[in-house]
């Protein structure tokens, strides 16, 4: 029973059948029954149906089992979920502190994904402390990472960071047509489920800005 409920629970986070694959790993995550893996698995389902604190207590629970395992990498993929987590909460300080995480933990790995998504992060923390140069410059990097891992998310995701860092600095015509080839991503259903949210709203701030 517990292997058929897996499948059927994974099966429905990839449908992005949010409340139904809840339903089904909720129940194997109280009993033991998951991998970190799909313990995040798990967590993006609990916070695509409204259950957003519970999501941080399930990955935080991936993030202690990879930690632990000395996996650094996934380790510092949850955390930089749990840190974006806190932040949507108003939790500045324990956002912060899970994203000095992520830097302890990429510090001495080969580059991937999680080094974009840093810097990606960085750049909007640049851009709340009004240090809009380092805020391109962040987001530069992490496009550069997307090109040479082939990563079209974190591509299209730093693409968008960078129209909205260039349209605060009064570049709006470079800045939309970037934020609109972002755009172009996320509408046609290219990109995973946080990185189009993440897109389509600093695509709205940054048309409330120009009002666009």
């Amino acid at each position: 029973m517990t292997d058929a409920s897996l499948k059927a629970g994974l099966a429905a986070v990839e449908q992005r059948d949010w409340q139904n694959a809840y339903g089904l790993l909720s129940p194997l995550a109280e009993a033991g029954a998951l991998s970190a893996t799909d313990m995040e698995k798990l967590a993006e389902a609990a916070f695509w149906s409204n259950r957003v604190r519970e999501s941080l207590r399930i990955r935080e629970r991936a993030f202690a089992t990879y930690d632990q395992g000395g996996d650094a990498v996934s380790a510092a993929r949850a955390a930089g979920q749990l840190a974006w987590g806190y932040v949507m909460l108003g939790s500045y300080a324990v956002g912060g502190g899970w994203f000095a995480k992520v830097r302890r933990l990429l510090k001495d790995q080969p580059e991937c994904r999680e080094h974009g998504e840093l810097a990606k992060s960085q750049a909007h923390i640049d851009i709340e402390q009004g240090d809009l140069e380092s805020a391109l410059n962040n987001a530069r990097s992490a496009y550069a990472i997307g090109e040479r891992i082939g990563d079209a998310g974190l591509r299209a995701a730093a693409l968008n960071t960078q129209g909205s860092v260039l349209i605060r600095l009064g570049e709006v015509a470079e800045g939309t047509a970037a934020i609109d080839e972002s755009m172009a991503s996320a509408i046609a259903g290219e990109l995973a489920p946080f990185t189009t949210a993440s897109i389509y709203c600093t695509t709205i701030s940054a048309c409330q800005r120009i009002g666009d």
